[in-house]
């Protein structure tokens, strides 16, 4: 079994955003083996996008993402971190959109991208190797609830 990192980042409508991802990924035959709220400190928000070669894309949500509270989760299934990826989609709006996906459900229900760029990513971050996984996990999460997932 693999697991991958999911993070549901702030909104208006947090608590059904939650509630569809958690759905979904359920029903795909995912268990969620961890979940946490929390607000996060700017070296969280910055070790996120610590790998991203396009810094000064990245500006904006790293200053977005703690505007409110957040909610991590890890998630445990066969081939965890690709088909997670695959179920909640691209970023970018018109590929959303076109797409049968998690974000693209979210943009269409909720009838726009989150304030303050437009991009449908705002919604929910995940991770896309098992590198940033791990990277992710370890900035994000407490050291007693990452190592229980990190060799």
């Amino acid at each position: 079994m693999e697991c991958t990192f999911v993070l549901i980042k702030p909104s208006n409508d947090r608590v059904e955003v939650i509630r569809y991802v958690m759905e979904v990924l359920g029903r795909a035959g995912f268990l969620c083996v961890y979940q946490e709220q929390m607000r996060l400190n700017d070296k969280q928000a910055a070790g996120l996008y610590a790998d991203s070669k396009r810094e000064l894309y990245h500006a904006k949500p790293i200053v977005f993402i703690q505007t409110g509270p957040v909610v991590a989760m890890i998630w445990e299934g066969e081939d965890a971190i690709r088909r997670v990826k695959e179920l909640v989609g691209p970023t970018k709006v018109d590929e959303v959109l076109a797409t049968d996906c998690i974000r693209g459900d979210l943009l269409k229900r909720f009838g726009k991208a989150q304030p303050p760029f437009d991009t449908a990513a705002n919604f929910v971050h995940v991770s896309a190797t098992p590198e940033e996984f791990e990277s992710q996990i370890r900035v994000v999460l407490p050291r007693k609830v990452w190592t229980q997932f990190v060799e």
